[in-house]
């Protein structure tokens, strides 16, 4: 027999004593003595790990469960890692994961145990619990929505702990490369801007009085997946309104806008996407849309829709269809934007009556509003002030915009935030320069959005101005639509749309 033979052979039956040290040490323990007369498994049952996002909970095994000689082996086995690091230093690695890989044989350890693939390893948890894998994993989720810089510092940390793994470093500096490698879009970023979507286009293309203007303003929920699809497979992506400027302060402290050019990966086409009247009106129930939005079980923006008086919860319109979009793809959203959600206030906000003060349920409805509002925030959403009338900016007096605007900022804005964005109701804009921008100016609105068959971006010292294209049906069906540069017309239209 050859010398290293001899060695390998004697480094595995070293730890294989080891694990039979441990046992008898278990064994013979107060604690298991304890644990196995009172039936408490907590220290000795197998746990099943579950990895949610970013966190790893465990569950404990029901009190009761017997104690198996597999679960007893392999807490010996986790009970030897002093003598296993003893073995590692004096025989070198590999004797630790063969003795590993003759455990698993055996059926004391759990291929999920040991490593990935079934391989063992020696992958320490640190006080933390975590591991490198896990540290690599929460990384790679962060890059794939480009949140390259806090990748980075994250494995920083993690190599920190584990200073001699190389997948942390090379993962480290992938990103860094891919963060360097991000580049100024020159070209001109679009705004596009929709309303709440058809969920039944039976219903809403059903002839009445209503059907012709549903037609003309609205999308279905099938053209709006159709939509996705295609801006995704084009390389649109996402980005904030707020990544086309720069602001600092001037000597007074006033905020000063600088035009700045969004920074995307290469090949990727940047654009902005803003939502209308998420305010579920009255006249569209029976019509087929969305009643209300809700947070589900787990917290995520959802919509009622009410089928004859049977109500479902699901993605019935643009905000959670997004959500769900983005989280398959988040390579569709720069560092998670989603879009902006222009609210009136008149007939309350996100199907609840928040204008009816005096109702008996308005506390009820404003803390409901108030907690999908903090949802939508966190996960990507702005708000915009669309007036609180719905009524046209420019064609109003002065009063009247003053008295619409103070009345949107106590029931609307006091529930979802201030905001600094103003999306004109029905588009027409005010002067520029002219008295109602500046009164607007003066009540802290600074992006101004309208409509207009041209892309116009202005970016002043003090405000920025930037038109929109309306996704609507005219939109989908017109000859020489401005539409056909993000999609192809033909290949979104729902079949059920009127010819």
């Amino acid at each position: 027999m050859k010398l290293k033979d001899i060695a390998s052979f004697a480094g595995s039956m070293l730890l294989m004593a080891a694990v039979v040290f441990g046992i008898y040490a278990l064994k013979n323990s107060d604690a298991f003595k304890d644990k196995m007369q009172t039936g408490d498994p907590a220290a000795v049952s197998e746990t099943e790990t579950k990895v949610d996002g970013n966190r790893a909970e465990s569950a404990e095994a029901e009190a009761g469960t017997e104690v198996s000689m597999k679960t007893v082996l392999k807490t010996a086995w986790e009970s030897a890692g002093e003598m296993r690091g003893w073995i590692a230093e004096a025989f070198g690695e590999k004797f630790v994961g063969l003795s590993g890989q003759i455990t698993l044989e055996a059926g004391v350890l759990d291929s999920t145990d040991e490593g990935d693939n079934g391989a063992a390893s020696t992958e320490e948890m640190q006080d933390d619990g975590r591991t490198a894998s896990s540290y690599l994993q929460e990384a790679e989720s962060l890059a794939a929505g480009y949140f390259y810089a806090e990748a980075v510092s994250l494995l920083e940390a993690a190599i920190a702990h584990y200073p001699e793994d190389g997948n942390l470093r090379e993962a480290k500096e992938k990103y860094q490369m891919a963060q360097s490698e991000l580049a100024a879009y020159a070209g001109v970023v679009a705004h596009i801007s929709m309303q709440s979507l058809i969920v039944d286009p039976d219903k809403a293309f059903d002839g009445d009085e209503m059907a012709d203007a549903y037609e003309k303003t609205a999308v279905t929920v099938t053209e709006f997946r159709n939509i996705l699809e295609e801006m995704y497979a084009k390389g649109y992506i996402l980005i904030d309104i707020h990544d086309l400027m720069s602001m600092s302060e001037d000597s007074s402290g006033d905020v000063v806008y600088s035009p700045e050019k969004p920074m995307v990966p290469e090949g990727k086409i940047p654009f902005i996407l803003s939502v209308d009247d998420v305010n579920y009106y009255a006249y569209t129930e029976q019509d087929g849309f969305a009643d209300r939005l809700v947070l589900d079980a787990g917290g995520s923006v959802k919509c009622i829709y009410n089928n004859g008086g049977t109500e479902t919860v699901g993605d019935y319109d643009v905000i959670p269809i997004l959500d769900a979009f983005v989280a398959e793809h988040p390579d569709f959203s720069y560092r998670g934007a989603k879009g902006i959600i222009a609210l009136t206030g008149f007939e309350g906000v996100f199907g609840y009556a928040t204008n009816k003060t005096d109702s008996g349920i308005y506390s009820q409805d404003a803390a409901t509003v108030s907690n999908i509002a903090a949802r939508l925030l966190k996960t990507g959403w702005r708000f915009a002030s669309h007036g609180y009338w719905h009524q046209n900016t420019a064609d109003i007096s002065m009063e009247t915009l003053e008295l619409d605007n103070a009345r949107w900022e106590a029931e609307v804005g006091s529930l979802v935030g201030t905001t600094e964005i103003y999306v004109y109701p029905d588009g027409k804009e005010v002067e520029y320069p002219g008295e109602k921008l500046d009164y607007l100016k003066s009540e802290g609105y600074s992006i101004f959005c309208g409509t207009d068959e041209k892309n116009i971006l202005s970016i002043g010292t003090d405000y920025i101005r930037q038109t929109r294209i309306l996704l609507n049906g005219t939109g989908l069906t017109a000859k020489n639509s401005r539409l056909a540069e993000f999609f192809s017309l033909k290949d979104v239209i729902d079949p059920k749309r009127p010819d």
